[in-house]
């Protein structure tokens, strides 16, 4: 009979920063990042605990077998990625992914004898840089009092795109890969900070931030210049 807790593969995200996130089993991690996937079902005296991946429409691909890393028909560039964790004497072999790749996405599958659990990861690129549009080298948003301003944040790259959080007023507008907001600015808005930031929602993961302030000019107004003759 082969041990197993309910079927709900638990997920560790460990990311190279410090932070950790538990999440299902349609996951979603950084490049850069270690993944552990922990498989609900133990070794027992008769049979073995296995890893295998595999993209789809292609074969499995074996990974390990209980603490035996495939270092057979593995690449390097795999193997010297993967290790094997949990406590072996209760039965637990979990699977851990170092430096995250692209290339890591697919279906990812524990096996003792006939229990199977599976998982699809799919891998984030985050984004490279985030901007606020019109910002000035001082850190400064320019605007005319009483005249409509929009602020837009853009963020650069990114697979998926990525969220883009716009706070400003006390309020946060949010977008994909961009957020703007359209407001009429009065005197008491001048010096207003702004703060934009990308990342992933989902994991709640938000690397690049830009911040700035407003900068407000009073209102034009075309005056009659007097020429200094009066009129006969």
């Amino acid at each position: 009979m082969v041990n197993s807790v309910p079927k709900t593969l638990s997920i560790n995200l460990c990311m190279s920063i410090g932070a950790s996130y538990l999440l299902d089993a349609n996951l979603q991690a950084l490049t850069g990042s270690t993944l552990q996937l922990k498989c609900p079902y133990k070794v027992t005296l008769s049979n073995n605990l296995r890893w295998d991946y595999s993209k789809e429409g292609s074969a499995p691909v074996f990974l390990s077998e209980n603490d035996f890393i495939n270092t057979i028909t593995l690449s390097p560039d795999i193997y010297n990625r993967l290790s094997v964790s949990g406590n072996h004497s209760a039965g637990e072999y979990h699977l851990t992914i170092a430096d995250i790749r692209k290339s890591d996405e697919g279906k990812y599958e524990c096996s003792v004898s006939m229990n199977f659990e599976s998982m699809q990861l799919t891998v984030i690129v985050g984004p490279t840089a985030v901007s606020l549009d019109n910002m000035t080298p001082d850190n400064k948003i320019p605007g005319i009092e009483g005249q409509d301003m929009t602020i837009k944040c853009t963020a650069v790259g990114g697979q998926p795109p990525p969220d883009v959080n716009l706070e400003i007023l006390g309020f946060t507008y949010t977008g994909t890969q961009l957020a703007q907001y359209t407001f009429k600015p009065y005197r008491d808005n001048d010096d207003l900070n702004v703060t934009c930031k990308t990342g992933y929602s989902v994991i709640d993961f938000f690397p690049l931030t830009t911040a700035a302030h407003i900068h407000l000019m009073p209102p034009y107004r075309n005056e009659r210049k007097c020429d200094g003759k009066g009129s006969h």
